[in-house]
């Protein structure tokens, strides 16, 4: 599977009110709209006859833009989506303003994209490495559960919004970075800074990626050039909406650096968190390659060992 936001969903909502409203669940179909004034390969998204945007252009994999693949396709599938009031300052699923975000997920069978294991099940990477109690104890989780309110569903609502907002925040900086929206309207304060100190240049965005060595598979928000200490490295770099850097990004950030979608290997991987109070408006871990490498052997212990004890994976927590 690949997976990307809806490019242009705001401006056909301008167009078309019906869209503002909308609630799409299920098949998307994909057309190409060659007499688009501005960009010969268009590929239009259609919701039951309404078109609720355009594939972006980013790249989706080892072979073939989003565009293409989308093209091959025909056919995608609603992820998620989000509104966001008018002043478009917060996002919610509740359905409160307008549909302001549309994430679509294509099946893909190339197996020059993936080459998956026949048959093979994929523990997502961030629910191998829930098995791992790196903070050592939930103390911090459970006083933050406990703060959102006095019931499960104020909780479950919580960690909703969180993930909605954290959505809205990596399209915007997705969108931002590609140079297919400078509007500023959902980006962390902080992003301006990091551009400035660390001059990226964007390869690719938001690529799901399967290590078929240990069944893990995972998805990185973003590939590319970076000056680190006076030289110029190609770098994963994921994107966090929480205060501080944990143990575990640093690993995950990792993982994605070895089965980057690439024929050279990231020599970093950069994980940036945009909830810090520091002045720069982010907090930033970079990882060098050789802790890449040792973190990923450790993944691969961790994903082996579980395997070994047979530990049986839920069906949300694999691909």
């Amino acid at each position: 599977m690949i997976e990307f936001s809806t490019a242009g969903i705001l401006k056909e909502g301008e167009r078309n009110h019906l869209l503002r409203e909308l609630r799409p669940t299920g098949a998307v179909q994909f057309v190409p709209e060659p007499d688009n004034p501005y960009d010969p390969n268009a590929v239009k998204i259609m919701y039951k006859d309404v078109k609720i945007g355009y594939v972006p252009k980013s790249r989706g994999g080892h072979k073939g833009s989003n565009q293409e693949l989308a093209v091959k396709a025909k056919v995608g599938e609603v992820v998620r989506y989000a509104y966001t009031p008018d002043n478009g300052d917060s996002w919610n699923t509740e359905h409160k303003g307008i549909l302001g975000s549309v994430r679509v997920a294509i099946e893909v069978e190339d197996e020059d994209v993936f080459s998956p294991s026949i048959g093979a099940r994929y523990l997502r990477i961030s629910s191998l490495l829930n098995y791992l109690n790196l903070g050592g104890g939930f103390d911090g989780i459970i006083k933050w559960a406990f703060d959102q309110g006095g019931t499960h569903q104020d909780y479950v609502r919580a960690i909703s919004d969180a993930q909605t907002n954290g959505t809205a925040m990596h399209d915007a900086i997705e969108k931002f970075l590609l140079g297919e929206d400078d509007s500023g309207e959902h980006l962390p304060d902080g992003l301006g800074h990091w551009v400035d100190k660390f001059q990226p240049e964007t390869i690719e965005t938001e690529i799901r990626v399967r290590d078929t060595n240990i069944n893990v598979t995972g998805q990185y928000d973003w590939l590319g050039y970076v000056d680190y200490k006076g030289v110029r490295h190609l770098a994963i770099v994921d994107w966090k909406s929480s205060k501080q850097v944990k143990p575990h990004h640093k690993i995950q950030a990792s993982f994605y650096a070895k089965n980057a979608s690439t024929d050279d290997k990231p020599t970093l991987a950069m994980v940036v968190a945009f909830g810090s109070k520091a002045k720069q408006g982010y907090s930033c871990s970079v990882v060098e390659a050789d802790d890449i490498e040792s973190n990923y052997q450790g993944v691969c212990l961790v994903k082996r060992g579980l395997d070994m004890l047979g530990v049986k994976y839920r069906e949300d927590e694999c691909i």
